[in-house]
């Protein structure tokens, strides 16, 4: 963490933010996906649920 332009303190990762960065990983991969589609002139069809609301 940075206060003041200093390093305050050092955070360590906890079980459930590795946990969430294996659905952050998989969500950029998908908007990567969705983005080269789109400029190869694709059409963007979401699948139901994709970003976790209701299907």
């Amino acid at each position: 963490m940075i206060k003041n332009g200093a390093i305050a303190a050092v955070l360590e990762t906890s079980a459930e933010e590795r946990a969430g960065l294996t659905q952050l990983d998989a969500l950029d991969r998908k908007l990567a996906e969705l983005r080269d589609q789109v400029r190869r002139g694709g059409r963007v069809v979401l699948e139901a649920g994709l970003f976790g609301g209701a299907p």
